[in-house]
């Protein structure tokens, strides 16, 4: 079963630099994962992928640009940001 949910870009604003956040954090913010170790596991078994590209990501220092709209997928779960 597939779950779209809704954050507002607000609710990550404090942990954006420069537009963009880690990808753990972004993860763990968005609840997608229970915590920041889950959200690196799935990071690094290629479980995350982001934008209407679907570009993946495997490293788990790197940074997700945040703008609206932007979709965010770990797994079988999607969210937008809105």
């Amino acid at each position: 079963t597939v779950r779209n949910m809704a954050i507002t870009e607000t609710q990550v604003r404090d942990k954006l630099k420069d537009g963009a956040m880690l990808a753990v954090d972004l993860i763990a913010e968005s609840k997608l994962a229970a915590s920041k170790g889950e959200a690196r596991r799935k990071i690094e078994e290629g479980a995350f992928n982001f934008g209407p590209d679907r570009t993946k990501v495997t490293d788990v220092k790197a940074t997700v640009a945040v703008t609206d709209g932007l979709v965010i997928r770990l797994g079988r779960k999607i969210l937008r940001i809105k």
